[in-house]
């Protein structure tokens, strides 16, 4: 049981996984026109839900119940079932995200994002303060603005469930919108030293899941039937994150706190269960920031 137990504790924490990234690495300052921002972050999932399926996927040997000809439907199958589906929305996992951001008018920049299987888009608006550059001298400290972050991803089962996808046949394939407002105060003039960021943020989703079971048959020996089905539900949440460096290489810690209703899902013998639950996503990070005028010199004559 303790090789088990610590088999599984290290498969949760590689596991890649169909969640959103939802990483809050940005302040309230765009990116300066003309300047590009790129970076790396690494971050933790931990979903208060998912742990409640930890019990349930120990007492249960899923390698023997994969190489069985065939598969009842049972209580422990319900609960690998259960398990399965809220991993793949929402686990207890680590990820990688890699991101390159350009300022390409004043107040508003676009950017491109890799994470793990997801692929992203980010746009950020600034509606307060300044928009400036290192160099460009001012008074003001405070920053504002709200971003649009749209991912794509398509998943199987995640790995600590992997010797039962070739019999279940799972694929999940998600959309997210994710929607954070961001404020931010500058440590020195425009943010030469870094910023403390702080906000709100919204994210929805859109979920479908599909299986092709083999032999796997309900209690009354019928066989179950291959399944399709899209849920959407949304997600809120605080995140709070810290910028700390000089002029263009930054260290960033950071961390978010989701609360979402999932929703409703079914289960391979038709039943349906619900789940709702609080995600903590802490993470750390570096940024480069380099482009035209960044670190322009102030010459008089």
């Amino acid at each position: 049981m303790l090789k088990q137990v610590m088999l599984f504790l290290f498969s949760v924490l590689t596991l890649a996984s169909c969640v959103a990234p939802r990483v809050i690495s940005n302040s309230g300052k765009v990116t300066p026109k003309g300047n590009f921002a790129g970076g790396y972050h690494t971050s933790y999932n931990i979903s208060t839900q998912a742990s409640l399926y930890v019990k349930d996927l120990l007492v249960n040997n899923i390698e023997d119940l994969a190489l069985k000809d065939s598969i009842k439907f049972d209580e422990n199958f319900i609960n690998i079932n259960k398990a399965a589906i809220a991993y793949q929305l929402d686990p207890i996992s680590s990820g990688n995200e890699f991101y390159l951001k350009y300022g390409v008018f004043k107040r508003w920049d676009i950017g491109a994002k890799l994470a793990g299987n997801a692929r992203g888009l980010e746009t950020q608006f600034q509606f307060m303060g300044p928009t400036g550059n290192v160099d460009d001298k001012t008074t003001k400290q405070i920053y504002g603005s709200i971003g649009l972050q749209i991912t794509t991803q398509s998943q199987s089962l995640p790995s600590v469930l992997s010797y039962l996808q070739d019999r279940l046949g799972y694929n999940f394939n998600r959309k997210d919108f994710f929607m954070p407002v961001l404020f931010s105060y500058s440590f020195g003039n425009e943010e030469e030293y870094g910023s403390l960021s702080w906000g709100l943020a919204a994210n929805y989703s859109i979920v479908n899941y599909s299986s092709t079971p083999i032999d796997i048959y309900n209690l009354d020996k019928t066989s179950i039937l291959p399944q399709n089905y899209q849920q959407k539900y949304m997600s809120y949440g605080f995140f709070i994150n810290a910028k700390v460096g000089f002029q263009h290489v930054f260290v960033i810690p950071s961390l978010s706190m989701f609360y979402q209703n999932y929703g409703s899902y079914q289960l391979l013998n038709g039943s349906s269960f619900a789940f709702k639950g609080i995600t903590i996503v802490p993470g750390i990070g570096f940024r480069v920031r380099v482009g035209r005028n960044t670190y322009a010199k102030k010459t008089s004559n």
